[in-house]
Order: structure tokens, then C-alpha cells, then sequence
């Protein structure tokens, strides 16, 4: 979907309604998760005031795996409790952000996953928006995702731990 912010026509074209903000930092952990799951504290409840407005959404996740060989981690917003459209491939766990960790890939953590995603606002009610993740396909097993630290324990002189994600929505007037 195209999105103009200001075409000139409308003074009020790409005006900034309002701004959420949602900021996490403390450690999580799930082993064997099989499908897309809520990361806490990375959920935002907004009122749009216009339901033409574009909502803007913007999330940054601090993520790592055992390494325990190949695994997929993956990140998506879900809006209300369901799971946002995406390919058809999003079964196998493809979502807005999505990031391979090679079996020979002995790093210290994973990267900061961040993407962008643009929603039309569609009425004036209160919609809830979660960030989530998921590893790879529902039949892969021993998938460990840690959120906010590296995959390392935090007595270790190299851990990463308590690194802060954020979750943003801006309204923007169309």
C-alpha cells in the first residue's frame, strides 16, 4: 500500500496525531516455542482519531538462539490477538523481520531486529497491537529465543543482558 504523508493538498496530510511508545528491557526466555508468541511488555493499546489515519509501527528487538544448529527467529505485530497478513509463507514463520542463525554461527547473540509496518487506522475504536516472534516452522524442534540478552548466562564476563527493545505506533493524517 503506497502511502503519500503530504501531497500538498491538505495542510493537515502528514500531521502526527499521536505517538505511543512501549519499552522493554528485562530478560526472556522460551524453549521450544511452536508458534508466534507475545514478547511482554511490547503491546500498545491506541484510540486512533481518525479512522482514515495511517498507523505507523515501528519495533526494535534485542534477540538470540541456543545454538543447538540451524534456527530461524522471526518478528511480526499482531493487532487485537491476530496475527497481521503476511506471505504465504508465514507458517514457516516469515513475518515483518526475519533472521537465519547458522548451525556454525557460534556468536555471542543475535542482531537488533527492526522493521517498519503501515496500517490504515480503519475506525476509531481501540485497537491493541503486540509485537511477536516465533522460530522458524511449528515442526522444528529445541528452538530456544532469548529476548533482550544474548544466549549466553549472566554471570559470563561476555553477556549481553537487559538490552532495551522498543515498540512504537505513530497516527499520521492522510
Amino acid at each position: 500500500m503506497p502511502i503519500n504523508y503530504h501531497d500538498g493538498s491538505n495542510s493537515n496530510t502528514g500531521r502526527i496525531i499521536q505517538v505511543k511508545t512501549a519499552v522493554n528491557d528485562s530478560n526472556q526466555y522460551w524453549a521450544n516455542a511452536t508458534d508466534w508468541t507475545n514478547i511482554s511488555g511490547l503491546s500498545i493499546s491506541i484510540t486512533p482519531k481518525e479512522s482514515t489515519s495511517v498507523l505507523l509501527m515501528r519495533a526494535q528487538v534485542k534477540f538470540a538462539t541456543a545454538h543447538n544448529g540451524d534456527c530461524v527467529a522471526s518478528l511480526a505485530i499482531k493487532k487485537d490477538g491476530s496475527l497481521l497478513s503476511y506471505t504465504t509463507n508465514s507458517s514457516w514463520g516469515y513475518g515483518d523481520y526475519h533472521f537465519y542463525f547458522d548451525e556454525s554461527d557460534d556468536s555471542l547473540g543475535g542482531p537488533h531486529g527492526t522493521f517498519e509496518r503501515a496500517v490504515t487506522a480503519g475506525s476509531t475504536s481501540s485497537q491493541t497491537y503486540q509485537v511477536v516472534h516465533r522460530p522458524g516452522s511449528s515442526s522444528w524442534n529445541n528452538q530456544t529465543i532469548y529476548i533482550n540478552r544474548s544466549n549466553r548466562g549472566e554471570n559470563d564476563w561476555y553477556n549481553c543482558a537487559h538490552v532495551r527493545s522498543t515498540f512504537r505506533i505513530m497516527e499520521i493524517a492522510v
